[in-house]
This record gives structure tokens, sequence and C-alpha cells, in this order.
């Protein structure tokens, strides 16, 4: 069964009231989609800097109030939705991804 979870290349985990990510979730080298949506995650693993394939990080609607800096290391990512989550800065991402953060508790920009 270890074989085919590292062909995964989509995986849906929303809507399951999870609190934690395992740090296991590193090893899903051909991970192009992950969808976390509506669980109750505050934080992640830093393993999560280890899929280098992925793509669409999808972590709305959680209790995520930052971001490892491993999440900088994910070369592939074009998108990454974290809206209404508790986070009060911008993760620093490599150039190109689009972000979205509606409903979060950040300060006003002047």
């Amino acid at each position: 069964m270890k074989e085919h979870c590292a062909q995964l290349n989509r995986l849906s985990l929303s809507h399951l009231n999870f609190i934690f990510l395992p740090p296991a979730i590193g090893q899903l080298s051909q991970l192009q989609r992950l969808y976390l949506h509506n669980n109750q995650l505050t934080s992640l693993p830093e393993t999560i800097g280890q899929l280098s394939q992925l793509q669409q990080l999808y972590l709305d609607n959680n209790q995520l109030t930052s971001l490892p800096e491993a999440t900088a290391q994910l070369s592939q990512l074009k998108k990454l939705n974290l809206s209404n989550n508790r986070l009060t800065t911008i993760p620093q991402l490599l150039t190109g991804v689009e972000i979205l953060m509606r409903r979060n508790p950040l300060p006003t920009l002047p």
C-alpha cells in the first residue's frame, strides 16, 4: 500500500475535523493537489516542504495562525487558499503563487 500512496497526485482530506496533519504527508512526493479545507488545523508539519510537485494547496476554513518556513520550498506551487484562518502575516512564498487570504485578522495596510 505504501507504494500506491507514493504515486498519489491528488488527496482530499477536507471536512474531517482534523486537528493536525501527520509529518508522513511529506512522503507523498508526487502529490500535485492537496485539499485540507474545513478542518481544525492549527499548524502544518515542516515536512510539507517536501511536496516538491505540489501545485495547489487548499487550507481555507481552518485555525492556522502561521505557516512553517518550509512552505517556501514548494517550488511548483501555483495556488494557495488560506481564507478563513487566523493568520496575522502574509506568508513568504516563491513568486508567482496566487494566494487567497480573505477573512484573516491581517493588520490594515497604510
